[in-house]
């Protein structure tokens, strides 16, 4: 389904917000059922969604946007949510994705979890790696936002309409 669609069962998404840990001493973007509308909502892009859970209970979601890379079609997973802690979580979360479209290859980022993950479920790491360019504006910030470690971002955080 469209991640709108998803997005819009307001109850069991903030059930769901309320179970995912706060990433301690990170810089991260905070989740709330209204940014994530916002954010998965833009007309002419294509997020969808997939769940797990019991009932109308959402245990973890994966949100990904579909795009044409060349003759490939691309799944590019902007959030795994509820998957903390939990690698087979993320795996089956995964496995969801590329069934729930046609698509030759699957893109992730796994900020919190050690390479060996990515490598584990068949992800190969990006040749070029993260370039991520900051200022700044003022003293003491806390965590340092200048040490890539400080930072637990999504794709959905780094992507460009």
């Amino acid at each position: 389904p469209r991640a709108a669609e998803t997005l819009a069962d307001r109850r069991s998404v903030e059930a769901l917000i309320d179970c995912l840990p706060t990433p301690r001493a990170r810089l991260t973007t905070p989740l709330t059922v209204d940014y994530l509308l916002w954010r998965y909502s833009a007309p002419g892009l294509d997020y969808r969604a997939v769940v797990r859970g019991h009932g109308d209970e959402i245990a973890s979601m994966g949100i990904f946007r579909l795009r044409s890379r060349g003759s490939l079609n691309e799944a590019t997973v902007c959030e795994l949510l509820g998957t903390s802690g939990r690698p087979r979580e993320v795996g089956i979360l995964l496995e969801d994705v590329g069934k729930a479209a046609a698509v030759d290859h699957i893109t992730c980022h796994f900020s919190a979890a050690p390479r060996w993950f990515g490598l584990r479920h068949g992800f190969l790491p990006s040749p070029r790696g993260l370039t991520l360019v900051v200022k700044p504006l003022r003293k003491g910030v806390a965590p340092d936002p200048r040490v890539i470690g400080s930072w637990a971002l999504t794709l959905g955080d780094l992507e460009v309409f």
